[in-house]
């Protein structure tokens, strides 16, 4: 959404922007310049995801994973209470914004 062919682009800016708007909850103070360093901010997201005990555990259903509940814990909370996940459960890649 940040690359150039789109910002210059009203026909990809406008529904793209309004979809990003819905998503986003802001308040009265919150101004344009507040709005365009998130969109920057999310042009190189960071993935990860729930902490991994066993990926290809054998069941009588087929192959299931199966979460680290200690660590899945922590992975949840901190995430609910609005705190940094610590680098060891940051396990996804880096993904580059693409145009």
């Amino acid at each position: 959404m940040t690359s150039a062919g789109t910002l210059a682009n009203p026909f990809a800016i406008v529904p793209a922007a309004n979809g990003a708007a819905s998503a986003i909850t802001t308040d009265q103070g919150t101004g344009l310049t507040q709005l365009i360093s998130v969109a920057f901010a999310l042009k190189n997201p960071v993935t990860t995801t729930v902490p991994v005990a066993n990926l290809g555990l054998s069941t009588s259903v087929g192959s299931v994973v199966v979460w680290n509940h200690t660590a899945a814990r922590q992975f949840f909370s901190d995430l609910s209470h609005d705190r940094p996940l610590p680098k060891n459960l940051v396990t996804g890649s880096s993904v580059q914004g693409t145009a």
